[in-house]
């Protein structure tokens, strides 16, 4: 019977077809590009089914490669000594007050990316799948769609990263664009599915480390896909297993057919518990009216459960391990309430040789205190050089990290991408703000980049006027 071996998937090939179209701003054109594309954990979703990319250039022979599966993937996360990170927070603690406040801002959203779950693929071709091997004429204005031959199958949550490659000589096969935001940033999103910023790579040899000048780094970080994905989508299908994974309005139908079955008055009655599921399955997981925002809504309050239990599981921990503390301690004073004999000798004897002794301490204070005085102005004069170096050292990290953000165009730092590893973040977006928050926290972070170039570009001016003075001083 159907009703005892009902589906867990749909088990029509793509249930709907999406065209997602990037912004094009036509910023470079390199040999090939490579970008995660995240299956987002928002909808009741089986799998997502990549079909198609379409690229624009002067193309040539193109190749199009995928990732494995994620059990291939290379967790590589940075590993920071607690005293290092205790000094580091304690200086730019006591540094607040001068440092500018959008550079603090910018280095917290700048921790907060660190602290995300960091992957890392081999640059090698035993490390992905070719799915595409076909030449095409130049198409500069016109997406031209490669159609894979294996289509992309990617699970909720998962993210597999594809490479588009062209052996045309010269540097103007794909079009791609520049990346302001982070190595974390989405270069498009939508209920489904999200595209993240990637690299490019500037040799005309798949997965080649020269460099078609013959000289430094052929791949560049922060660079984003231009182009299209055509992909469907496979819908979960209901049953008790997964029901928390539906929106709530199909919970509550799901839960109002059931009542109704449980009345005898109700012709529903009639219905054994196999057949209401079996006609559960076969609902859609919006035909109870349930969209991505009731999803969006139900998923921050299950976020919001969660979070309250760990809260409170983590004050029944503090309750406890107080209680213990508080009766090991009682033990102990109790042991310690009765002195013994010989301690209460001890005591007596102490006593005397310190009311002995009190008064030729008294004469030696002063060169005691003089020789201390001095003893600890020393040490903190050298514990100041050490934490000056500190602070050198770290402030040439820090520098480093804010030229990491800078736009693309600075040539020096993103021509520094790992060789041998692609690393991406999996990026949890599911539970954003609506698109008018994402514009704004976009065009706040382009303000803080303007902002940090101005302060650059007077302080540089600052710097030459100082030089000018200086010389025009020395010659006069």
């Amino acid at each position: 019977m159907a009703a005892f071996n009902r589906p867990t998937n749909a088990t029509y090939t793509v249930h709907e077809n999406v065209t997602v179209d990037t912004q094009d701003n036509e910023d470079h054109t390199f040999c090939g590009i490579m970008f995660p594309v995240k299956c987002k954990e928002l909808l009741p979703i089986d799998h997502l089914v990549i079909k198609s990319v379409s690229v624009r250039g002067r193309l040539g022979p193109l190749t199009v490669w995928v990732s494995n599966n994620e059990e291939t993937v290379i967790p590589a996360t940075p590993v920071i000594s607690d005293s290092t990170a205790s000094r580091r927070s304690s200086r730019r603690r006591n540094n607040n007050n001068v440092r500018d406040p959008s550079n603090n801002r910018m280095r917290v959203e700048r921790n907060a990316e660190n602290n995300r779950i960091e992957n890392s693929i081999d640059l090698h071709p035993s490390a992905w799948t070719k799915l595409y091997d076909k030449s095409h004429s130049a198409s500069r204005r016109e997406y031209v769609e490669l159609v894979l031959d294996q289509p992309i199958r990617i699970k909720p949550g998962e993210t597999r990263v594809l490479y588009i490659h062209s052996t045309l000589p010269g540097d103007e096969a794909i079009v791609y664009d520049n990346s302001y935001y982070g190595t974390s940033s989405k270069r498009l999103e939508d209920d489904k599915l999200a595209i993240m910023t990637g690299r490019a790579h500037v040799s005309t040899r798949v997965f080649g480390q020269e460099p078609i000048w013959g000289w430094g780094n052929a791949w560049r970080d922060r660079r984003e896909f231009v182009g299209r994905l055509s992909y469907g989508t496979v819908y979960k299908l209901w049953n008790p297993e997964v029901h928390p994974k539906f929106g709530g309005r199909f919970q509550d139908g799901a839960r109002a057919l059931l009542m109704c079955q449980r009345h005898c008055e109700s012709p529903w009655s009639i219905l054994p518990d196999e057949c209401v599921y079996y006609i559960l399955n076969m609902c859609r997981w919006d035909w109870f009216n349930d969209c991505s925002d009731s999803m969006k809504d139900r998923r921050r309050m299950e976020r919001a459960k969660q979070k309250q239990q760990r809260d409170l599981a983590l004050q029944l921990e503090q309750v406890a391990a107080a209680t213990t503390e508080i009766a090991a301690t009682d033990d102990h004073s109790m042991e310690d309430s009765k002195p013994s004999a010989n301690e209460s000798c001890c005591a007596r004897v102490t006593r005397s040789q310190t009311r002995a002794a009190h008064d030729d301490v008294e004469l030696g204070d002063e060169d005691a205190e003089e020789e201390e005085e001095e003893e600890l102005d020393e040490e903190m004069d050298e514990e100041e050089m050490e934490v000056d170096g500190e602070e050198d050292n770290d402030d040439e990290e820090e520098d480093d990290g804010d030229d990491s953000d800078d736009w693309s165009d600075n040539e020096d730092q993103y021509h520094t991408a790992n060789r041998r590893q692609f690393s991406f973040y999996h990026v949890d977006s599911d539970d954003e703000d609506d698109q008018t928050n994402r514009g704004e926290s976009a065009e706040n972070q382009r303000r803080d980049w303007i902002r940090r170039q101005f302060a650059r570009i007077h302080v540089l001016r600052a710097l030459a006027s100082m030089e000018d003075q200086a010389v025009d001083a020395m010659e006069s």
